[in-house]
């Protein structure tokens, strides 16, 4: 990739540790966007539209090469409803 960024949530949750949260690579062909609460939640993708799930390479990224309508809608929903799993978690 040519840059990345990685957001990560503090150790002030239960766990005492660092936890990893989402994070975006730059590509000359797209966009990756990764929501690493959908590894201990894959439940949370099972809402998202067919042309975004085609999107999903693995079970964390969504690689976006052109942003279709709906797209970033749908991923700040996704996004959102990650944060608040993780809030009921005890990891926020």
């Amino acid at each position: 990739p040519k840059i990345g960024f990685c957001l990560k949530i503090p150790a002030t949750g239960k766990s005492g540790h660092e936890t990893h949260f989402g994070g975006v690579q730059l590509y000359d062909d797209g966009v990756a966007f990764h929501l690493f609460p959908l590894y201990s939640h894959p439940d949370l993708v099972k809402g998202v539209s067919v042309p975004l799930a085609n999107c999903m390479r693995g079970q964390t990224c969504f690689f976006i090469e052109a942003l279709a309508p709906g797209h970033a809608e749908e991923l700040r929903a996704l996004t959102q409803a990650s944060f608040e799993r993780f809030r009921s978690d005890g990891l926020v």
